[in-house]
């Protein structure tokens, strides 16, 4: 096993009475970027700390590489600075008295590195966090975006193998959040690190991660790389958390006594054509479907009245609330396009890529397409 992959084996985390996370199996590849998602209090930030050695699992086991970290049965636990993981908190805890220099320095005077091997490595990261012009600077004299990247630098200076990130970019404004996305996906390609990032941002999640775990109370929900959590959600949950605008779930009546299952709301019937059409026709008379904004297609080719609720431009694209068959549909539509609350249109909904789900499980029955049939 690679020394930089972590697993973790039934991992509880109980605070009294409540679940912290539950019964949590993770196997995090080595030099991959592993994204922890979720929103607030589902367990993302308790999963980092217990990795790190910062928690105390009450159940299960971690592993870092081939050894054997934290065991509750074994009664084994590694302390978190010999774990050999760097750790980057929400709040960036620079020394304020220290130069930038000094900050990124400290960790190796701790190691009792020579002056001119820390004058070397110091001066690397620093071009590569392009620092090099502050290093005589104190905290204080730098902006939200440098101090962020000294804290790096300095959690990188150890050379960790293993880098976790607990929300290190939400206190910045949504410029320098999206040029330090940059830098951290530069610095995962050339640092051959593991990343571990605790997010409740999916957008960033999906931008930076080659595997995102997908949490809700304390239970893990999904864990596959960005493009298949949005293609392939498992169940409602995954399927409203990861996506923006929202995937629009829809009550169908669901006929499976022809040959052909059929689909039915208001005055519009649509043929399904899905994966696993045994599932679904076992799966009783009503259906959620599922639809991506993207794939609610407004013009005149389609085929479904609708009418313009609200219309929200924002320049390369428009998000179009739609009044259709009987509900609220969010439609994107690319191009400077804006509509006038109340205009009648015509929507299609685009067949190649649907999702149904189980009217009481929530959870994915099939994937599938539908077309519209003219009654």
């Amino acid at each position: 096993m690679a020394e930089n992959s972590i697993v973790l084996k039934n991992v509880t985390k109980r605070f009294g009475k409540s679940v912290a996370v539950d019964h949590l199996n993770l196997e995090i590849d080595a030099n991959s970027f592993v994204s922890l998602l979720g929103p607030s209090g589902c367990g993302k930030t308790t999963t980092l700390r217990m990795i790190a050695g910062l928690e105390t699992p009450t159940e299960g086991e971690i592993w870092i590489g081939d050894r054997l970290v934290f065991s509750a049965q074994k009664g084994i636990d590694v302390p978190p600075n010999e774990r050999g993981v760097g750790f980057l908190f929400q709040n960036y805890a620079l020394w304020p008295h220290m130069t930038v220099y000094k900050n990124i320095a400290f960790g190796l005077e701790n190691l009792k590195w020579s002056k001119a091997d820390i004058k070397k490595k110091v001066d690397e990261l620093c071009e590569l966090l392009q620092l090099s012009d502050f290093l005589n600077r104190y905290p204080s004299e730098l902006s939200g975006g440098q101090q962020q990247r000294v804290a790096i630098a300095r959690t990188l200076a150890t050379s960790p193998q293993i880098l976790l990130m607990d929300e290190p970019l939400s206190n910045l404004d949504a410029k320098l959040r999206l040029e330090m996305r940059t830098e951290l996906k530069r610095l995962h390609s050339t640092t051959k690190a593991t990343f571990v990032y605790v997010t409740h941002d999916q957008l960033e999640a999906m931008a930076l991660s080659t595997s995102i775990c997908l949490m809700n109370t304390a239970v893990l929900q999904q864990y596959a790389p960005p493009l298949k959590i949005y293609a392939e959600p498992v169940n409602m949950f995954v399927a409203d958390f990861v996506g923006n605008p929202a995937m629009n779930f829809v009550d169908f009546s669901l006929e499976t006594s022809g040959s052909v299952p059929f689909i039915r709301r208001e005055k519009e019937t649509f043929g399904v054509e899905a994966l696993q059409e045994k599932e679904l026709k076992a799966s009783g008379k009503d259906v959620i479907l599922g639809i991506r904004p993207e794939d609610v297609k407004i013009g005149s080719a389609g085929k479904i009245p609708g009418k313009v609720i609200s219309s929200f431009p924002y320049g390369m694209e428009t998000t179009v609330i739609v009044e259709c068959m009987g509900t609220n549909l969010r439609s994107v539509v690319f191009g400077s396009i804006n509509f006038t609350e109340g205009q009648e249109i015509m929507v299609d909904l685009d067949n190649r890529r649907t999702c149904f789900f189980h009217k009481e499980t929530k959870e994915l029955i099939s994937l599938g397409k539908i077309s519209h049939i003219k009654e």
